[in-house]
């Protein structure tokens, strides 16, 4: 099932896009963006039953992304404050 050579040759098409938006690549292939959480996204590829689709690692990072949203948990504002 794995092809011999996984690594893209070219220039790629670099997208940025919202969970939930779907790319059509033509012949039938879709690739749908569910989510993205801690430097992982999970997709969901559409294909014809007679294509084979395979996964391989063709690189990694070697930076870190940050959530730009800040701390995931954060301390309630000096005036929010419960009232009495």
């Amino acid at each position: 099932m794995s092809r011999e050579t996984p690594t893209p040759v070219g220039k790629p098409i670099v997208m940025r896009v919202k969970a939930g938006t779907t790319v059509f690549i033509g012949d039938g292939i879709q690739v749908q963006l569910r989510g993205a959480h801690r430097n992982r996204a999970e997709i969901h590829v559409y294909a014809p039953s007679n294509l084979d689709v395979d996964r391989a690692v063709t690189f990694e990072p070697d930076w870190n992304l940050k959530n730009s949203d800040g701390p995931s948990v954060g301390a309630p504002e000096p005036s929010a404050k419960p009232h009495p």
